[in-house]
């Protein structure tokens, strides 16, 4: 099993290749950027909750472009099916289709966006330096010595 600091490594790798983050002025963020980014997948993360009312709910979300051109993003699969798609169900796995090509669905629910909170938090630990092994380490063993709900008032 990966650690942390293997997955920040990797992860932040592949931010660069990605030129999510890179050398060039295009590719730099603020710290401010970086946080604000982690809140938004976290706000993401509750947007997918609200919409299905299940923390487990896992959707996925279609782009196409029409034979005429015409783009579209984080279609439902009744969408593609209403654009002239359509879907099958295969033992492994469901299959939707467009145009004859298959449509790779991009990840939707609590858990995605969740991970991509997680993901965004390793990439910025790892490009400033955090070890976030070490990090989580020496929180819980601080948490380990407050007492029961030492924050106070609990929702």
């Amino acid at each position: 099993m990966k650690s942390m600091k293997d997955w920040q490594k990797e992860i932040h790798e592949w931010a660069v290749r990605k030129e999510w983050r890179g050398p060039d002025a295009e590719t730099q963020r603020t710290t401010g950027d970086d946080h604000a980014l982690i809140v938004s997948e976290v706000s993401e993360s509750l947007e997918a909750f609200r919409e299905s009312n299940d923390p487990l709910a896992y959707w996925e979300t279609y782009s196409l472009v029409t034979p005429e051109g015409t783009k579209f993003k984080n279609l439902s699969r009744d969408q593609v099916v209403a654009l002239g798609g359509s879907w099958s169900l295969l033992p492994d796995r469901l299959t939707v289709r467009y145009n004859g090509k298959e449509l790779e669905g991009k990840p939707e629910g609590v858990g995605p966006e969740l991970a991509d909170a997680i993901i965004r938090i390793l990439d910025y630990a790892e490009h400033v330096g955090l070890d976030m092994d070490l990090e989580v380490e020496r929180k819980m063993a601080h948490n380990e010595k407050r007492e029961i709900r030492h924050g106070g008032m609990h929702l």
